[in-house]
Protein backbone atom coordinates (compact mmCIF):
# COMPACT_ATOMS: atom_id res chain seq x y z
CA UNK A 1 0.00 0.00 0.00
CA UNK A 2 2.83 2.36 0.83
CA UNK A 3 4.50 1.71 -2.51
CA UNK A 4 1.25 2.18 -4.46
CA UNK A 5 0.45 5.45 -2.67
CA UNK A 6 3.97 6.71 -3.35
CA UNK A 7 3.88 5.92 -7.06
CA UNK A 8 0.37 7.36 -7.44
CA UNK A 9 1.55 10.60 -5.80
CA UNK A 10 3.83 11.20 -8.78
CA UNK A 11 0.76 12.48 -10.65
CA UNK A 12 0.59 15.41 -8.21
CA UNK A 13 4.10 16.66 -9.01
CA UNK A 14 3.29 17.97 -12.49
CA UNK A 15 6.95 18.65 -13.24
CA UNK A 16 7.12 21.44 -10.62
CA UNK A 17 9.96 21.69 -8.12
CA UNK A 18 7.68 23.36 -5.57
CA UNK A 19 5.31 20.40 -5.63
CA UNK A 20 8.15 17.92 -5.15
CA UNK A 21 9.91 19.88 -2.40
CA UNK A 22 7.02 21.28 -0.31
CA UNK A 23 3.88 19.73 -1.83
CA UNK A 24 2.86 23.03 -3.39
CA UNK A 25 2.39 24.72 0.03
CA UNK A 26 -1.17 23.34 0.16
CA UNK A 27 -1.03 20.81 3.02
CA UNK A 28 -3.98 21.37 5.41
CA UNK A 29 -3.64 21.44 9.19
CA UNK A 30 -4.81 17.92 10.08
CA UNK A 31 -2.76 16.26 7.32
CA UNK A 32 0.34 18.18 8.36
CA UNK A 33 -0.06 17.28 12.05
CA UNK A 34 -0.39 13.56 11.29
CA UNK A 35 2.46 13.70 8.79
CA UNK A 36 4.79 15.31 11.33
CA UNK A 37 3.81 12.66 13.88
CA UNK A 38 4.49 9.91 11.36
CA UNK A 39 7.90 11.38 10.66
CA UNK A 40 8.68 11.67 14.38
CA UNK A 41 7.63 8.14 15.39
CA UNK A 42 10.48 5.91 14.25
CA UNK A 43 12.58 2.98 15.42
CA UNK A 44 13.75 4.80 18.55
CA UNK A 45 10.23 5.79 19.56
CA UNK A 46 8.84 2.28 19.01
CA UNK A 47 11.06 -0.82 19.06
CA UNK A 48 13.95 0.62 21.08
CA UNK A 49 11.59 2.42 23.42
CA UNK A 50 9.67 -0.79 24.25
CA UNK A 51 12.80 -2.95 24.50
CA UNK A 52 14.54 -0.58 26.90
CA UNK A 53 11.39 -0.06 28.98
CA UNK A 54 11.15 -3.81 29.68
CA UNK A 55 14.14 -3.79 32.00
CA UNK A 56 14.67 -0.09 32.79
CA UNK A 57 12.70 2.81 34.28
CA UNK A 58 10.11 4.46 32.04
CA UNK A 59 12.16 7.58 31.27
CA UNK A 60 15.12 5.69 29.81
CA UNK A 61 13.03 4.10 27.07
CA UNK A 62 10.57 6.96 26.55
CA UNK A 63 13.34 9.55 26.28
CA UNK A 64 13.37 9.09 22.48
CA UNK A 65 9.73 10.03 21.75
CA UNK A 66 9.61 12.60 24.58
CA UNK A 67 12.68 14.36 23.21
CA UNK A 68 11.42 14.36 19.63
CA UNK A 69 7.97 15.49 20.76
CA UNK A 70 9.50 18.40 22.71
CA UNK A 71 11.42 19.47 19.59
CA UNK A 72 8.18 19.65 17.58
CA UNK A 73 6.49 21.75 20.27
CA UNK A 74 9.49 24.13 20.32
CA UNK A 75 9.45 24.39 16.52
CA UNK A 76 5.78 25.33 16.71
CA UNK A 77 6.28 27.91 19.45
CA UNK A 78 9.40 29.69 18.19
CA UNK A 79 10.36 28.72 14.63
CA UNK A 80 7.40 27.69 12.45
CA UNK A 81 5.83 31.12 11.91
CA UNK A 82 8.95 33.19 11.10
CA UNK A 83 10.40 30.51 8.86
CA UNK A 84 7.14 29.84 6.99
CA UNK A 85 6.75 33.56 6.27
CA UNK A 86 10.07 33.49 4.40
CA UNK A 87 8.63 31.04 1.82
CA UNK A 88 11.64 28.76 1.95
CA UNK A 89 12.01 25.48 0.07
CA UNK A 90 14.65 23.97 2.39
CA UNK A 91 16.05 24.84 5.81
CA UNK A 92 19.54 25.69 4.44
CA UNK A 93 17.80 28.37 2.33
CA UNK A 94 17.40 30.32 5.57
CA UNK A 95 21.13 30.20 6.29
CA UNK A 96 21.85 31.51 2.78
CA UNK A 97 19.38 34.38 2.99
CA UNK A 98 20.37 35.36 6.54
CA UNK A 99 24.12 34.74 6.23
CA UNK A 100 25.88 33.68 3.00
CA UNK A 101 26.68 30.82 0.63
CA UNK A 102 29.50 29.33 2.72
CA UNK A 103 27.24 29.08 5.79
CA UNK A 104 24.54 27.50 3.63
CA UNK A 105 27.02 24.91 2.34
CA UNK A 106 28.36 23.86 5.73
CA UNK A 107 24.89 23.56 7.28
CA UNK A 108 23.76 21.54 4.25
CA UNK A 109 26.59 19.04 4.71
CA UNK A 110 25.96 18.79 8.46
CA UNK A 111 22.22 18.26 7.99
CA UNK A 112 22.68 15.68 5.25
CA UNK A 113 25.34 13.80 7.24
CA UNK A 114 22.98 13.82 10.21
CA UNK A 115 20.07 12.49 8.20
CA UNK A 116 22.08 9.82 6.45
CA UNK A 117 22.80 8.52 9.95
CA UNK A 118 19.08 8.83 10.86
CA UNK A 119 18.11 7.00 7.67
CA UNK A 120 20.68 4.28 8.40
CA UNK A 121 19.26 3.83 11.91
CA UNK A 122 15.76 3.21 10.57
CA UNK A 123 16.97 0.95 7.76
CA UNK A 124 18.90 -1.09 10.34
CA UNK A 125 15.73 -1.26 12.43
CA UNK A 126 13.69 -2.41 9.45
CA UNK A 127 16.23 -5.08 8.60
CA UNK A 128 16.16 -6.38 12.16
CA UNK A 129 12.35 -6.43 12.41
CA UNK A 130 11.91 -8.23 9.10
CA UNK A 131 14.62 -10.77 9.92
CA UNK A 132 12.75 -11.56 13.15
CA UNK A 133 9.35 -11.83 11.47
CA UNK A 134 10.62 -14.01 8.61
CA UNK A 135 13.70 -15.80 10.00
CA UNK A 136 15.81 -17.80 7.58
CA UNK A 137 14.32 -16.22 4.45
CA UNK A 138 16.85 -13.42 3.99
CA UNK A 139 19.63 -12.02 6.16
CA UNK A 140 19.19 -8.75 8.05
CA UNK A 141 21.47 -7.00 5.53
CA UNK A 142 19.47 -8.33 2.57
CA UNK A 143 16.21 -7.12 4.12
CA UNK A 144 17.82 -3.73 4.71
CA UNK A 145 18.80 -3.42 1.04
CA UNK A 146 15.42 -4.64 -0.23
CA UNK A 147 13.28 -2.29 1.85
CA UNK A 148 15.62 0.67 1.20
CA UNK A 149 15.23 0.29 -2.56
CA UNK A 150 11.42 0.12 -2.31
CA UNK A 151 11.30 3.29 -0.20
CA UNK A 152 13.73 5.07 -2.51
CA UNK A 153 11.70 4.33 -5.65
CA UNK A 154 8.38 5.65 -4.39
CA UNK A 155 10.01 8.70 -2.75
CA UNK A 156 11.72 9.57 -6.03
CA UNK A 157 8.37 9.32 -7.77
CA UNK A 158 6.04 11.22 -5.45
CA UNK A 159 8.25 13.59 -3.44
CA UNK A 160 6.69 15.21 -0.39
CA UNK A 161 3.18 14.26 -1.54
CA UNK A 162 4.17 10.57 -1.34
CA UNK A 163 5.87 11.01 2.02
CA UNK A 164 3.01 13.00 3.56
CA UNK A 165 0.14 10.71 2.58
CA UNK A 166 2.09 7.63 3.63
CA UNK A 167 2.80 9.19 7.02
CA UNK A 168 -0.95 9.37 7.64
CA UNK A 169 -1.37 5.69 6.76
CA UNK A 170 1.50 4.73 9.06
CA UNK A 171 0.26 6.78 12.02
CA UNK A 172 -3.18 5.19 11.69
CA UNK A 173 -1.75 1.67 11.75
CA UNK A 174 0.57 2.50 14.66
CA UNK A 175 -2.29 3.88 16.77
CA UNK A 176 -4.61 1.00 15.93
CA UNK A 177 -2.04 -1.70 16.65
CA UNK A 178 -0.53 -0.35 19.84
CA UNK A 179 -3.79 0.79 21.40
CA UNK A 180 -5.26 -2.67 20.74
CA UNK A 181 -2.15 -4.33 22.23
CA UNK A 182 -2.27 -2.17 25.37
CA UNK A 183 -5.97 -2.83 25.94
CA UNK A 184 -5.42 -6.59 25.53
CA UNK A 185 -2.47 -6.57 27.95
CA UNK A 186 -4.34 -4.61 30.63
CA UNK A 187 -7.36 -6.88 30.23
CA UNK A 188 -5.13 -9.97 30.47
CA UNK A 189 -3.19 -8.87 33.57
CA UNK A 190 -5.92 -6.82 35.24
CA UNK A 191 -6.05 -3.03 35.50
CA UNK A 192 -4.88 -2.88 39.14
CA UNK A 193 -1.80 -5.03 38.48
CA UNK A 194 -1.04 -3.13 35.26
CA UNK A 195 -1.22 0.33 36.84
CA UNK A 196 0.84 -0.83 39.83
CA UNK A 197 3.52 -2.28 37.56
CA UNK A 198 3.71 0.89 35.48
CA UNK A 199 3.80 3.19 38.52
CA UNK A 200 6.85 1.41 39.97
CA UNK A 201 8.83 2.42 36.86
CA UNK A 202 7.83 6.11 36.97
CA UNK A 203 10.93 7.39 38.72
CA UNK A 204 13.10 10.46 38.11
CA UNK A 205 16.33 8.62 38.99
CA UNK A 206 17.49 8.40 35.34
CA UNK A 207 17.69 12.22 35.27
CA UNK A 208 18.99 12.95 38.79
CA UNK A 209 21.27 10.04 39.72
CA UNK A 210 24.58 10.56 37.92
CA UNK A 211 25.81 7.16 39.07
CA UNK A 212 23.03 5.68 36.93
CA UNK A 213 23.90 7.58 33.75
CA UNK A 214 21.95 10.80 34.34
CA UNK A 215 24.47 12.84 32.34
CA UNK A 216 24.06 10.63 29.29
CA UNK A 217 20.27 10.63 29.64
CA UNK A 218 20.23 14.42 29.77
CA UNK A 219 22.47 14.45 26.71
CA UNK A 220 20.01 12.21 24.87
CA UNK A 221 17.08 14.41 25.88
CA UNK A 222 18.84 17.62 24.83
CA UNK A 223 20.09 16.14 21.54
CA UNK A 224 16.59 15.00 20.63
CA UNK A 225 14.62 17.88 22.16
CA UNK A 226 16.81 20.71 20.86
CA UNK A 227 18.89 19.10 18.11
CA UNK A 228 15.81 17.87 16.28
CA UNK A 229 14.71 21.50 15.80
CA UNK A 230 17.22 21.44 12.92
CA UNK A 231 15.47 18.41 11.39
CA UNK A 232 15.24 19.14 7.66
CA UNK A 233 12.37 16.66 7.29
CA UNK A 234 10.28 18.47 9.92
CA UNK A 235 11.05 21.83 8.33
CA UNK A 236 9.94 20.63 4.89
CA UNK A 237 6.50 20.04 6.36
CA UNK A 238 6.53 23.43 8.09
CA UNK A 239 7.20 25.07 4.72
CA UNK A 240 4.48 22.95 3.07
CA UNK A 241 1.73 24.26 5.36
CA UNK A 242 -1.04 26.45 3.96
CA UNK A 243 -0.26 29.28 6.39
CA UNK A 244 2.13 30.19 9.23
CA UNK A 245 -0.73 29.64 11.70
CA UNK A 246 -1.28 26.11 10.40
CA UNK A 247 2.46 25.42 10.56
CA UNK A 248 2.63 26.48 14.22
CA UNK A 249 -0.48 24.63 15.37
CA UNK A 250 0.36 21.40 13.54
CA UNK A 251 3.86 21.26 15.07
CA UNK A 252 2.52 21.67 18.60
CA UNK A 253 -0.25 19.09 18.09
CA UNK A 254 2.08 16.56 16.46
CA UNK A 255 4.62 17.00 19.27
CA UNK A 256 2.00 16.20 21.90
CA UNK A 257 0.75 13.25 19.84
CA UNK A 258 4.30 11.90 19.50
CA UNK A 259 4.84 12.06 23.27
CA UNK A 260 1.47 10.36 23.86
CA UNK A 261 2.20 7.48 21.47
CA UNK A 262 5.75 7.10 22.80
CA UNK A 263 4.45 6.94 26.37
CA UNK A 264 1.92 4.27 25.37
CA UNK A 265 4.65 2.16 23.76
CA UNK A 266 6.87 2.51 26.87
CA UNK A 267 3.95 1.28 29.00
CA UNK A 268 3.58 -1.69 26.65
CA UNK A 269 7.28 -2.48 27.16
CA UNK A 270 6.90 -2.31 30.96
CA UNK A 271 3.88 -4.66 30.92
CA UNK A 272 5.43 -6.99 28.34
CA UNK A 273 8.20 -7.87 30.79
CA UNK A 274 5.62 -9.40 33.18
CA UNK A 275 4.57 -11.95 30.53
CA UNK A 276 8.02 -13.55 30.27
CA UNK A 277 8.81 -16.35 32.76
CA UNK A 278 11.47 -15.70 35.38
CA UNK A 279 14.96 -16.58 34.15
CA UNK A 280 14.32 -15.60 30.51
CA UNK A 281 17.61 -14.77 28.80
CA UNK A 282 18.16 -10.99 28.35
CA UNK A 283 18.52 -11.36 24.57
CA UNK A 284 15.00 -12.79 24.41
CA UNK A 285 13.46 -9.89 26.35
CA UNK A 286 12.36 -7.75 23.42
CA UNK A 287 9.18 -6.53 21.78
CA UNK A 288 9.43 -8.87 18.78
CA UNK A 289 9.67 -11.95 21.03
CA UNK A 290 6.70 -10.73 23.08
CA UNK A 291 4.59 -10.22 19.95
CA UNK A 292 5.49 -13.65 18.58
CA UNK A 293 4.90 -15.52 21.83
CA UNK A 294 2.06 -13.79 23.64
CA UNK A 295 -0.05 -11.37 21.61
CA UNK A 296 -3.08 -12.72 19.69
CA UNK A 297 -2.11 -13.10 16.04
CA UNK A 298 -4.43 -10.38 14.73
CA UNK A 299 -3.20 -7.74 17.19
CA UNK A 300 0.38 -8.93 16.78
CA UNK A 301 0.12 -8.49 13.03
CA UNK A 302 -1.11 -4.90 13.43
CA UNK A 303 1.72 -4.09 15.84
CA UNK A 304 4.31 -5.59 13.48
CA UNK A 305 2.96 -3.56 10.56
CA UNK A 306 2.97 -0.49 12.82
CA UNK A 307 6.63 -1.05 13.68
CA UNK A 308 7.54 -1.37 10.02
CA UNK A 309 5.42 1.67 9.11
CA UNK A 310 7.11 3.75 11.80
CA UNK A 311 10.54 3.09 10.30
CA UNK A 312 9.35 3.58 6.72
CA UNK A 313 7.65 6.91 7.51
CA UNK A 314 10.93 8.30 8.83
CA UNK A 315 13.14 6.72 6.17
CA UNK A 316 11.22 8.15 3.20
CA UNK A 317 11.25 11.63 4.75
CA UNK A 318 15.00 11.40 5.35
CA UNK A 319 15.68 10.36 1.73
CA UNK A 320 13.48 13.17 0.49
CA UNK A 321 15.07 15.83 2.72
CA UNK A 322 18.67 14.83 1.92
CA UNK A 323 18.02 14.70 -1.82
CA UNK A 324 16.56 18.19 -2.09
CA UNK A 325 19.22 19.78 0.13
CA UNK A 326 22.14 18.21 -1.76
CA UNK A 327 20.71 19.04 -5.19
CA UNK A 328 19.50 22.58 -4.45
CA UNK A 329 21.70 23.95 -1.66
CA UNK A 330 24.99 22.30 -2.55
CA UNK A 331 25.25 21.32 -6.22
CA UNK A 332 22.98 23.94 -7.82
CA UNK A 333 24.24 26.69 -5.54
CA UNK A 334 27.90 25.93 -6.29
CA UNK A 335 27.50 24.80 -9.91
CA UNK A 336 24.45 26.62 -11.33
CA UNK A 337 25.31 25.71 -14.91
CA UNK A 338 25.30 22.02 -14.03
CA UNK A 339 21.76 22.13 -12.64
CA UNK A 340 19.67 24.85 -14.28
CA UNK A 341 16.26 25.43 -12.72
CA UNK A 342 14.46 23.33 -15.33
CA UNK A 343 16.60 20.27 -14.39
CA UNK A 344 16.46 20.67 -10.60
CA UNK A 345 13.53 18.29 -10.21
CA UNK A 346 15.32 15.53 -12.16
CA UNK A 347 18.54 15.98 -10.19
CA UNK A 348 16.66 15.97 -6.90
CA UNK A 349 15.14 12.61 -7.79
CA UNK A 350 18.45 11.12 -8.95
CA UNK A 351 20.27 12.32 -5.83
CA UNK A 352 18.12 9.91 -3.81
CA UNK A 353 20.13 7.02 -5.27
CA UNK A 354 23.58 7.82 -3.75
CA UNK A 355 21.91 8.99 -0.50
CA UNK A 356 20.17 5.63 -0.15
CA UNK A 357 23.28 3.61 -1.05
CA UNK A 358 25.41 5.47 1.49
CA UNK A 359 22.77 4.94 4.20
CA UNK A 360 22.60 1.22 3.43
CA UNK A 361 26.37 0.97 3.88
CA UNK A 362 26.18 2.74 7.27
CA UNK A 363 23.21 0.58 8.35
CA UNK A 364 25.04 -2.65 7.50
CA UNK A 365 28.38 -1.53 8.93
CA UNK A 366 26.91 -0.30 12.24
CA UNK A 367 23.41 -1.76 12.77
CA UNK A 368 22.89 -0.02 16.13
CA UNK A 369 19.80 2.23 15.77
CA UNK A 370 20.00 3.75 19.27
CA UNK A 371 23.60 4.93 18.92
CA UNK A 372 23.00 6.19 15.39
CA UNK A 373 19.85 8.14 16.31
CA UNK A 374 21.46 10.17 19.06
CA UNK A 375 24.58 10.85 16.97
CA UNK A 376 22.38 12.09 14.11
CA UNK A 377 20.78 14.83 16.19
CA UNK A 378 23.96 15.55 18.16
CA UNK A 379 25.74 16.64 14.99
CA UNK A 380 23.27 19.44 14.20
CA UNK A 381 22.62 20.30 17.85
CA UNK A 382 26.32 21.01 18.28
CA UNK A 383 26.65 23.66 15.60
CA UNK A 384 23.47 24.53 13.72
CA UNK A 385 20.93 25.43 16.43
CA UNK A 386 22.56 28.63 17.71
CA UNK A 387 23.00 30.26 14.26
CA UNK A 388 19.37 29.42 13.40
CA UNK A 389 17.90 30.76 16.65
CA UNK A 390 19.99 33.91 16.88
CA UNK A 391 19.66 34.45 13.14
CA UNK A 392 15.91 34.78 13.62
CA UNK A 393 15.88 36.73 16.87
CA UNK A 394 19.13 38.75 16.99
CA UNK A 395 19.97 41.47 14.47
CA UNK A 396 23.68 41.43 15.32
CA UNK A 397 24.05 37.84 14.00
CA UNK A 398 26.51 37.69 11.10
CA UNK A 399 27.91 35.17 8.64
CA UNK A 400 31.40 34.97 10.12
CA UNK A 401 30.01 34.13 13.55
CA UNK A 402 27.65 31.55 12.09
CA UNK A 403 30.39 29.81 10.09
CA UNK A 404 32.78 29.28 12.99
CA UNK A 405 30.00 28.58 15.48
CA UNK A 406 29.02 25.64 13.27
CA UNK A 407 32.40 24.30 12.20
CA UNK A 408 34.31 24.20 15.51
CA UNK A 409 31.59 22.75 17.82
CA UNK A 410 30.58 20.10 15.26
CA UNK A 411 34.20 18.98 15.03
CA UNK A 412 34.44 18.88 18.83
CA UNK A 413 31.26 16.78 19.04
CA UNK A 414 32.60 14.29 16.49
CA UNK A 415 35.84 14.02 18.48
CA UNK A 416 33.84 13.23 21.62
CA UNK A 417 32.02 10.46 19.74
CA UNK A 418 35.30 8.66 19.06
CA UNK A 419 36.53 9.35 22.61
CA UNK A 420 33.42 7.60 23.95
CA UNK A 421 33.58 4.87 21.31
CA UNK A 422 37.11 3.88 22.34
CA UNK A 423 36.33 4.29 26.09
CA UNK A 424 38.92 7.02 26.62
CA UNK A 425 36.71 8.52 29.36
CA UNK A 426 34.63 6.86 32.04
CA UNK A 427 30.98 5.96 31.37
CA UNK A 428 29.81 8.55 33.94
CA UNK A 429 31.10 11.24 31.56
CA UNK A 430 29.35 9.89 28.47
CA UNK A 431 27.17 12.66 27.08
CA UNK A 432 29.58 15.45 28.02
CA UNK A 433 30.29 16.23 24.35
CA UNK A 434 26.58 16.70 23.64
CA UNK A 435 26.27 19.34 26.37
CA UNK A 436 29.61 21.10 25.85
CA UNK A 437 29.39 21.54 22.06
CA UNK A 438 26.32 23.84 21.80
CA UNK A 439 27.61 25.93 24.72
CA UNK A 440 30.85 26.32 22.78
CA UNK A 441 28.81 27.26 19.70
CA UNK A 442 26.97 30.00 21.61
CA UNK A 443 30.23 31.35 23.04
CA UNK A 444 31.93 31.48 19.63
CA UNK A 445 28.88 33.05 17.97
CA UNK A 446 28.58 35.88 20.49
CA UNK A 447 32.35 36.47 20.53
CA UNK A 448 32.51 36.86 16.75
CA UNK A 449 29.42 39.09 16.67
CA UNK A 450 30.92 41.52 19.17
CA UNK A 451 34.52 41.06 18.12
CA UNK A 452 34.24 42.47 14.63
CA UNK A 453 31.79 44.85 13.01
CA UNK A 454 30.74 44.07 9.49
CA UNK A 455 27.89 44.93 7.23
CA UNK A 456 25.19 42.27 7.14
CA UNK A 457 22.01 41.84 5.20
CA UNK A 458 18.99 42.97 7.20
CA UNK A 459 16.85 40.16 8.49
CA UNK A 460 13.54 40.14 6.62
CA UNK A 461 10.90 38.00 8.25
Amino acid sequence: MTFIIGIHSASRIGGKVKNFFVAGNIIPFWVLALSLSGQAIEVGSTTLNANISMTNPFLIGAIYPIGIGISLVLIGLFFAKPLHKMRLLTLPDFYFRRYDKSVETIVSFLCVASFIVLLAANLAGLGFILSQILPGTLTQSQYTIMIALIIMIYTMAGGLFAVTWNDILHVGVILLGFVAAFIWMVNNKGSEFSMSTISTQLTMDPLIDFNKGALQNWAYLLALGLGDIIAIDFMERVFAAKSPRYAKASCILSGLLTIMIGTLIAFIGILAFTFFPEGTKPENLNLISFINQYLPHGIGMMVMIGLIGACISTADGAIMACSVVISKNVIQQRFPNLIPQNRLLLFSRLTAIPITILSIVVAIYKPEPGTLLVLAFDMVFAGCLIPLTLGIYWKKANARAAFWAMLIPSTVRLAFFFIEEYKLIGPNLFGLGTIVSPILSLTIFIAFCYGRKEDEKALKL
